[in-house]
């Protein structure tokens, strides 16, 4: 009898030890048919969330097996330039290679999520976003592809790392019509330094692959360079150099031929006589300005855009240049046109007051609502020292600015930062 109530007894206690556990886990949510939290997940759902916090050395950079040469050079940059930011070495595949589950991919690949992706975009469109575990990166045609990367380097990528995690983690999407937009970059290449950062200054510029390209400091040596390289991937270039027999630096100005027609281009000294080899008193150096009419292709649209270096000596010396400046290029075109440069002068300085406030320009960097760096010195030394401005009246509508600060093994290519704008022309 006494063993008979033991047992009844011991059941008893298992059959309410059982109840406990079933009741804690269903407290804690664990029972795998109807697991929930506050917010409704499901367990599988927590689970997928968790493949978006998979650090970023998980993904490989994917290309279609047929791409474009501009298109396949500036994968190649972005592959670099995202391993830099992000710290791996970052592998391009084509996409007949095994699917993987964590990938980037670039251009129109045969992966279902760039399907999924390109039925978001319209003509004349570009974007980048997160399908499942992978970012689509894509636009209408190649040529909006590249401004894709672009926005994405600027706005996702050198953001932070963790804006990166973020991005991916809320499965965000970027979509932009960039029909209408030109993309200008100004790079100040320090003159003397062609052999040892050539290869640098090339590779930045191919991975943003800029429709217009002004750069100061260009000597012979550069211009031998940068001609050679980017004569590969359809650049021309216009501007004579600032000494006599055109030798010297220049404020050259390259151009991609797939996207605009030059209709003509003229290097003009900052003097009162433009069209010789002269410069004002006081000035350390001859000072130029390189202006060019172009016409875009796509629409036949025409505008003009210049590119100049200011002195670096005296405030005074360059108050007479921009003067000088902007009634040469007003003299040679009646054009709408954006104006880029080094002009050695912060935005306090009277020189910049007599740019906007006398004949109203406008900064691009301050206009644009999308901004890398805003607040970055151009000068590596100190100091926002660069500009893209936009004539008064003007129909460029400035999307985005920055300023790229990508280095080399941790040092500068320049002295200064080169500038990236994306420019909307109505």
């Amino acid at each position: 009898m006494k063993n008979f109530k033991r047992i009844i007894c011991l059941m008893l206690c298992l059959t309410t030890l059982i109840s406990m556990l079933a009741f804690t886990t269903a407290c804690n949510g664990e029972n795998e048919g109807d697991a929930t939290e506050g917010n409704g997940e499901t367990e599988l759902q927590r689970e997928t969330d968790t493949v978006y916090k998979q650090d970023l050395k998980s993904y490989s950079l994917v290309i279609p097996a047929s791409l474009s040469a501009n298109l396949k050079a500036i994968a190649e940059n972005l592959a670099e330039t995202l391993g830099t930011a992000w710290k791996f070495d970052m592998k391009v595949v084509a996409d007949t290679a095994k699917e993987s589950d964590f990938e980037i991919l670039l251009g129109e690949t045969n992966r279902p999520e760039t399907a999924t992706f390109k039925a978001k975009i319209g003509d004349g469109e570009c974007g980048y976003g997160v399908v499942g575990h992978k970012i689509v990166i894509l636009g209408s045609e190649d040529v909006y592809t590249e401004k894709a990367v672009s926005i994405f380097l600027s706005l996702v990528v050198f953001a932070t790392r963790s804006v990166a995690v973020k991005y991916m983690d809320n499965k965000l999407e970027n979509i932009v019509s960039v029909k209408d937009m030109i993309s200008v970059m100004s790079f100040n290449l320090r003159v003397g330094h062609s052999v040892s950062m050539q290869g640098s200054v090339s590779k930045l510029i191919k991975t943003y692959m800029p429709d217009l390209l002004g750069v100061q400091e260009a000597d012979g040596e550069w211009m031998g360079a940068l001609t050679g390289r980017m004569g590969k991937n359809g650049y021309a270039a216009v501007g004579i150099g600032r000494d006599t027999d055109g030798k010297g630096e220049r404020t050259a100005i390259f151009y991609r031929t797939d996207k605009l027609e030059l209709i003509d281009s003229t290097t003009m000294w900052l003097t009162d006589t433009p069209t010789e080899v002269s410069r004002v008193e006081g000035s350390e150096c001859n000072r130029i300005v390189t202006v060019a009419i172009f016409k875009r292709l796509g629409d036949g649209k025409e505008f003009a855009y210049a590119n100049t270096h200011l002195d670096h000596s005296k405030e005074s010396v360059r108050e007479l240049q921009i003067r000088y400046l902007d009634q040469h290029i007003k003299s040679f075109t009646e054009l709408p046109f954006m104006l880029t440069g080094d002009f050695n002068c912060s935005r306090s300085s009277s020189t910049y007051k007599i740019a906007t406030e006398e004949f109203g320009y406008e900064n691009c960097s301050v206009l644009a609502p999308n901004a890398r760096n805003r607040a970055n010195a151009t000068f590596v030394a100190g100091g926002i020292i660069d500009y893209c401005f936009r004539s008064a009246g003007a129909p460029f509508d400035p999307y985005l600015y920055a300023v790229c600060t990508e280095t080399k093994n941790g040092n500068v290519i320049s002295d200064h930062y080169p500038l990236f704008f994306l420019v909307e022309m109505k």
